[in-house]
């Protein structure tokens, strides 16, 4: 197992990338952090260098291989919506999970509407 530094307690995380010339990207960064604190985001971790954020991506990279620790085995969707429906779009993929009494997990690509559901079994021939 390799520790990146991203909070494994938490319900969720949100990996936010800013590229360009380091005079436009301070203040992105910024604009990005007083938003999310502003939406009740915390424990806000802005990596410092190349090898902070490299880190981060690898853990970003292996979340696929890291849903073995929650579940033997998954069924892993691939949906694009709009990213004006993500919100309702995962809303609605958690209430059919509740209703079939199954688990879910997500990795995302929000900005681009990109979004892939774990359907987390447990064993690989479970029924649903």
């Amino acid at each position: 197992m390799v520790h990146v530094g991203l909070p494994i307690a938490a319900g969720a995380a949100l990996i936010i990338e800013a590229d360009g010339y380091a005079a436009s990207v301070a203040p992105q960064i910024e604009e990005f952090a007083a938003t999310l604190r502003a939406h009740g985001g915390f424990n806000l971790h802005i990596a410092e260098t190349a090898e902070e954020r490299d880190k981060i991506w690898y853990g970003r990279k292996s979340a696929a291989g890291a849903m073995a620790r929650l579940s033997p085995a998954y069924y892993l969707v691939d949906g694009t919506v709009p990213r004006s429906k993500l919100a309702a779009t995962l809303a609605g993929v958690n209430q059919i999970c509740e209703a079939a009494d199954l688990r879910v997990g997500y990795v995302f690509h929000a900005g681009d509407g990109n979004l892939h559901p774990f359907i987390l079994l447990s064993g690989p021939t479970t029924p649903r």
